[in-house]
Order: C-alpha cells, then structure tokens, then sequence
C-alpha cells in the first residue's frame, strides 16, 4: 500500500506555486482516461447536469468550492452539491451550462476552465453529473439564498494527507465497491455522485503533485445514515 505522505511532504504540495500547479492540473485533465459510468440499478440517469468543480488556489493549497442546497428545494434539499444544473437552450455545452449556473448560484462570473472529469449518475434521482474543473481567481461570493444556503470548502491538501478515505459499501453487477464520503464539517457528509466527483478531483491532484491517493475504507456510516441527513 502507498506509503501516506508525510507532514513535510504535505506542507510542500499546498506550497507548489500556482502557475506550476495550474500547468500541472490541466496536464493530467487533457490526458487521463475519462469514464461514463452507467446508469445506477433502478434508475435511468438520462438527465445530464453541468456541474462546475470550482477550484481557488490559497496559502494552504487547493479547496474546492460546494454549497449546501435549502431544505426547501424540491430536488435534493439539504444536500451538498457543486454548482451546476440541466442544459438551457442557449448553452453550447455542458461545460456553459456548469459557468452560466456557477454565475446563477455563487456569483462566478472569472472562471478558467481547466479540463472536464469523468461522469456519474446520482442514486436519489435520475440526473447524471458532466464536471468541468476550472479554476477561480479568488473566494469571493455571492450565493442566491433562493438555491445555496452555504458556501463549503473541501482542502485537498489535508484530503490528501489523510491515511484513508472514509465510506460505504455498495454491490453493482456482482462487485462490491466502496463509495467515498467527505466530512466537510458540515451538518451532511458529502456522498454519491458529487463524493464521486471529488475523488476523481483528489485522484487529479494527486498525480498533478506526484503523490498516492488514500484509499477508501468501510466506516461507520450507512446509506440509511446518510439519504436521511
């Protein structure tokens, strides 16, 4: 098993300078492998969804920036989520829809998209996330209270630095996988498709800085624990 990176080695990944990170980012981007996963058992996940990674560069490294949805949404209230949403008319593509709904929702507007991730079907409906990376010049916002109630960061560095990821089991076609889930601090955990999400996001940083990626681990949690917030 990789050996987890040690508190030197970490401090010297949140402090590789930006442009360098950056060039790094869109390398492993436009070079891995991007997967489309099928369609959950039960569901049909026939409904594409824009949805940003929206990533701001600090002191201490590299945070994705997630919102937590209001209870009183009709589509996964409370849930924590990227931003993003289903295609207009007028979207050119996926990777529009996921700017025009960072504009709508965190007040976005100076985004450099960096390259797109793989995609992946939600299990609570029968959307199915597109991602687009891109990178932000700086952690101001301006949420619409009508679709974000907060404004949540994931620390890829620290992520990164952890000994394993926590999560929880699922059977597909026969084979048990374990599913990632994100403690942001949050009343939620980060899980699903948008968990998904942010491990493959680790998975690009990871190789971006030369480093190993934690592996995920069966916890505490359960899906009952989870759907039920």
């Amino acid at each position: 098993m990789p050996a987890t990176p040690s508190r030197a080695a970490t401090a010297a990944l949140a402090h590789t300078p930006t442009d360098e990170l950056v060039e790094a980012l869109s390398h492993v981007l436009a070079t891995r492998t991007r997967v489309h996963f099928p369609a959950l058992p039960g569901r049909t996940n026939h409904m594409s969804a824009g949805v940003l990674v929206p990533l701001h560069v600090g002191p201490g490294g590299p945070q994705v920036i997630l919102q937590q949805r209001p209870g009183s949404m009709r589509e996964h209230p409370g849930e924590i989520s990227l931003p993003g949403g289903r295609k207009d008319p007028d979207d050119a593509d996926l990777t529009a829809t996921a700017l025009r709904e960072a504009h709508e929702e965190l007040g976005i507007d100076d985004a450099r998209v960096l390259g797109l991730l793989s995609s992946y079907p939600l299990y609570t409906s029968d959307y199915r996330l597109h991602p687009t990376v891109a990178l932000l010049p700086h952690d101001r916002f301006v949420p619409n209270p009508a679709e974000v109630a907060a404004v949540l960061r994931l620390d890829l560095t620290r992520t990164l630095a952890q000994p394993f990821i926590e999560g929880i089991p699922w059977d597909l076609g026969g084979e048990r996988y374990v599913c990632p889930i994100f403690d942001i601090g949050a009343p939620r955990v980060v899980f699903g498709g948008t968990a998904q999400v942010l491990y493959d996001m680790l998975e690009v940083y990871a190789a971006a800085v030369g480093a190993p990626v934690p592996e995920t681990r069966v916890g505490k949690l359960t899906w009952a624990d989870v759907l039920r917030g």
